[in-house]
């Protein structure tokens, strides 16, 4: 589907129950659920930040333990020429509802605490598929008004815990491997380092993969068939945390208050071949063998 914003979410969610919480909510914020015989996500109640993203055939959760707080969106907005960047955390009211079944949910954050935007409303869908181990998220801002939506960061998944015999597959051209990405993002203290993929662009299909050799390792990608502007991002700070955004960039108003953003975040054990395999099964081509093996370095795979 075309990925892009839509004035109102309109596929319907059976709800068994709603939770309203403050953002002033207990540090110690409990943590909803949701899960299938091959993945169990975790968020806070309190905000609805991603907490848990286990791999349950590995046993083995990709958030790092010692991650730092990570909003699941970032909005860049323009009101009146000026630029204004909202986050979850400025939302006075956040609300939870559970669907029916064990594998989806609905999160909205909505009363800002900033002028002009009282009547905002953020609402993403996050859904397990039944079978596989891949979540699906939906996007959509509402009561837009006279905002511009310059950028929409999302999903924004947190610091991915350390492996041993790391690597980044990026399908670049015919497709490159990085070893030990987390130094290449590695920064100075206190400072953070950015490898950015644009598609359309040199990016060939709307994918990357950050994963343990012939381990467990995440897979992010997006269902957007019309090819709406995107960034696949990878950062780095000074202390090894390596985080993972898909950065939205609507080209016409138009086109914001249209279509919605989709994305999915996938966990599987990959080997060197995981580019290839992904596509196959997605039935949009192949990497040849020749693109394989490449180191990346500076700034772009």
């Amino acid at each position: 589907m075309p990925s892009c914003l839509g004035p109102t979410i309109r596929r319907a969610i059976s709800v068994a129950g709603v939770l309203f919480l403050g953002l002033a909510a207990l540090a110690e914020s409990p943590v909803l659920m949701l899960e299938n015989e091959h993945l169990r996500l975790g968020l806070s109640q309190s905000d609805g930040r991603l907490v848990q993203f286990t791999d349950r055939k590995a046993n083995w959760n990709h958030i790092a333990d010692q991650a730092d707080p990570l909003g699941l969106w970032k909005l860049e907005l323009l009101r009146s020429g000026q630029s204004v960047d909202l986050t979850p955390a400025q939302a006075k009211l956040f609300q939870l509802e559970r669907g029916r079944g064990a594998g989806t949910v609905r999160l909205s954050w909505s009363d800002f605490n900033v002028e002009g935007m009282k009547q905002l409303k953020v609402v993403v869908d996050a859904q397990l598929e039944p079978g596989w181990a891949m979540s699906r998220w939906n996007i959509t801002v509402q009561n837009q008004g006279d905002l511009v939506l310059e950028k929409l960061h999302f999903p924004q998944f947190p610091a991915i815990r350390p492996q041993p015999d790391e690597w980044l597959a990026v399908p670049v051209w015919m497709g490159q491997l990085a070893a030990n990405p987390r130094a290449l993002l590695r920064a100075a203290p206190g400072n953070e380092k950015r490898l950015e993929w644009d598609y359309p662009g040199l990016t060939s299909l709307q994918c990357l993969a950050f994963y343990r050799r012939n381990g467990p390792g995440l897979y992010f990608s997006c269902d957007d068939t019309a090819s709406f502007r995107k960034s696949f991002v990878l950062s780095g700070t000074g202390e090894g945390q390596v985080r993972y955004e898909m950065v939205h960039m609507p080209e016409t108003r138009e086109a914001a208050l249209q279509h919605l953003h989709q994305a999915a975040m996938r966990v599987h054990v990959y080997g060197h071949a995981v580019l290839e395999k992904q596509v196959r099964r997605s039935g949009r081509g192949s990497i040849p063998e020749a693109g394989r093996g490449r180191n990346l370095h500076g700034s772009s795979l």
